[in-house]
């Protein structure tokens, strides 16, 4: 008889019943919360002090940390919306620039050209040398007893022309 009936409760679709394992695996979660909670409250209880210190702390950390997110947040906002212009901008700026050189080529001298302004720089050296050892020639030229100082001759040799 129990046969008969089990297989016509199977015929009428009572096996298809859900199941609730989900629930009963989130109702274990919110008993291990709820312990837990309860292990907080019960030290609490029987330490207020610490419990107040604790709780400052975490209120003051909790908003520092939200302080910071916020101002991570507006200047990221900041960034993403002043992107774009400063995008255009340096593209106007390099347009500018590429236009003045268009504009105005500049001319790359010579290698003659280059050789000539060399030894023209060369030239006012070596003239400037000339200068400076006819101004040396003159020093040793003079006396001994003007070039000595405090008793002290000078011995220089002299001069190779």
């Amino acid at each position: 008889m129990l046969l008969i009936w089990a297989s016509t409760v199977m015929d009428f679709g009572w096996s298809q019943i859900p199941d609730f394992s989900y629930l009963q695996n989130s109702i274990e979660t919110i008993n291990q919360y709820l312990s837990g909670l309860q292990t907080v409250v019960a030290w609490s209880s029987h330490h207020p002090y610490w419990a107040v210190a604790i709780a400052l702390l975490s209120l003051t950390l909790l908003q520092v940390l939200l302080s910071l997110t916020s101002t991570a947040l507006k200047r990221a906002v900041i960034w993403l919306l002043q992107a774009p212009l400063r995008l255009i901008g340096w593209g106007l700026i390099q347009g500018f620039r590429s236009t003045q050189q268009a504009l105005s080529p500049t001319t790359v001298p010579s290698t003659d050209e280059q050789i000539d302004q060399v030894l023209a720089q060369l030239e006012v050296l070596r003239s400037e040398q000339e200068v400076l050892l006819q101004e040396l020639r003159q020093l040793l030229d003079r006396p001994a007893d003007s070039l000595s100082t405090a008793g002290v001759t000078s011995q220089l040799p002299p001069p190779k022309v």
